[in-house]
């Protein structure tokens, strides 16, 4: 596992030998959209979107370069990964991050178009709710939860961005049994730093009988414990 906080000052990366994760841009190292691509698929296949959303809030926060949230949001829409765009709005609004209204009514179409009512009725009471907080929306007396989507004018298209084609791409390429193997290394990581060997190698075991490829990150755990 790679730690920032412990490389020494002289740690140089070549970036040729990341397969195409990172590029160093006014030397800073930035992640790729392959880089996303693969975080983000990952998470949604974990249904882990919690953790994607802390990674690109920080981003924002920061104010570093990349993609904002809000594309993230609109990029898992035009996947079909609703649930997943849906979590990421919630994780939003819970950190106190401004949302558009439009994600919020790209979203509420993308469930209507796929007919889960459940999912576009709760999200209108969610919209309502928060609605008269919203810079980009005013509402009146007149207003009720039925004509909300028709009194938003200025609604975001989604835009075929690099990010969805490189997404599209990656699926191509996943393995489920890379996650797997990402938590037995771990897993293995964890014994052998605690020198609990012996369920180091029950835990390798339980890889071979489950059919998981051993990599070199599980001998090379097993070795430095």
């Amino acid at each position: 596992m790679f730690d920032p906080g412990k490389v020494d000052r002289g740690f140089v990366l070549d970036t040729k030998s990341q397969f195409g994760l990172v590029v160093l841009t006014d030397r800073n190292l930035l992640h790729t959209e392959k880089a996303l691509a693969k975080l983000i698929i990952g998470c949604v296949k974990a249904r882990n979107m919690h953790t994607l959303s802390i990674f690109f809030i920080k981003l924002c926060k920061e104010d570093l370069n990349g993609i904002s949230p809000l594309e993230v949001i609109d990029v898992c829409i035009q996947m079909g990964w609703l649930h997943a765009a849906h979590d990421i709005l919630d994780d939003l609004e819970s950190a106190g991050m401004p949302v558009s209204i439009s994600s919020y009514i790209s979203l509420l179409r993308a469930y209507e178009k796929q007919s889960k009512t459940e999912e576009f009725n709760g999200l209108l009471q969610q919209i309502q709710k928060i609605a008269s907080t919203m810079d980009d929306i005013h509402t009146n007396s007149s207003f009720t939860i039925n004509n909300i989507a028709n009194i938003v004018t200025d609604e975001r298209s989604l835009n075929n961005s690099t990010l969805v084609a490189a997404l599209v791409e990656e699926i191509g390429h996943y393995n489920p049994g890379d996650h797997l193997t990402l938590e037995f290394n771990n897993s293995i990581l964890f014994f052998s730093k605690a020198k609990m060997m012996e369920d180091a190698l029950c835990t390798c075991k339980r890889m071979g009988e489950q059919n998981i490829r051993l990599t070199s990150h599980t001998f090379g755990h097993i070795l430095c414990g």
